[in-house]
């Protein structure tokens, strides 16, 4: 009997691909959707977020919580055990058009399709957006972590409008805030001329230190908004967009885990 997962998915020998969007199969697919390289992996959620149940995980390897266990009933159990901890997200996006914000989960959309080819690790997405008014919007999001570098994480957004001129409008961020039980605190953030941001938080069980800054590869001609608070550090930018033309932005993130005390950061760029 066939696997429930081949009645969703279309099979290939190489890649796993979702051919139009099911939200009550959203969750099983940002499973399947995940993408790793041993140091670092993050699960298949939507970048731009999506405002109905879902679980965006971020995560580091060796970067835990670690939690008491009650007295045993005899001796030689263990009397802690180790969970991974949610860790930044350097995914995180929010992506607004003249005023209307992406969001799949209240958005019209149609020509959805998401693939993770096996052979190159590349998870892609892609669908066209419909805004009111008829206005027509391609939107494609490319992710992967590096092989050849493994606390590299890169991901790309491309637009093209098909119908319209408008203004589009992005935020980029590292987040901490993601954690649902609060376990990071932030010790600095930092941003530099050349739009370069990191940021420096500690797991406030296990005093484990993650460093992690992004950069964009094109900026020119964007109006730039620079955002900070306690657990986050990003940039807010504005580009127009010209009916046909296509614009690329990609984000590469390096990710860094200390687990000493002491983290000189100035040392990780």
């Amino acid at each position: 009997m066939p696997k429930i997962l081949n009645k969703y998915f279309q099979t290939d020998p190489w890649k796993i691909v979702e051919d139009g969007f099911d939200p009550a199969s959203r969750k099983m697919a940002e499973s399947v959707f995940t993408i790793a390289n041993e140091y670092m992996s993050v699960s298949g959620f939507f970048d731009e977020g999506y405002r109905r149940d879902s679980f965006p995980g971020s995560y580091l390897n060796g970067v835990y919580r670690k939690q008491s266990i009650p007295p045993q009933w005899c001796k030689g159990l263990p009397e802690s055990e180790c969970f991974i901890l949610e860790s930044v997200d350097w995914l995180y996006t929010r992506i607004t058009v003249d005023g209307e914000r992406l969001d799949l989960a209240k958005s019209k959309f149609h020509d959805f399709k998401r693939v993770l080819d096996m052979k190159t690790g590349v998870l892609s997405r892609e669908f066209v957006w419909e805004l009111t008014g008829g206005r027509l919007l391609k939107m494609t999001f490319v992710r992967f972590v590096s092989m050849a570098a493994s606390n590299v994480g890169c991901q790309r957004i491309i637009i093209k409008p098909l119908n319209f001129d408008g203004t589009v409008k992005v935020v980029t961020r590292l987040d901490f805030l993601r954690n649902r039980d609060n376990e990071w605190e932030c010790l600095s953030k930092e941003t530099d001329s050349s739009l370069q941001y990191s940021i420096l938080g500690v797991a406030k069980n296990s005093e484990q230190k993650v460093f992690s800054s992004f950069k964009l590869n094109n900026t020119i001609g964007l109006y730039v908004k620079h955002l900070e608070k306690e657990k986050l550090v990003g940039l807010q930018y504005s580009y127009p967009l010209c009916e046909g033309w296509t614009e690329i932005f990609d984000k590469i993130v390096f990710t860094h885990v200390e687990n000493e005390r002491d983290i000189d950061s100035s040392k990780v760029w």
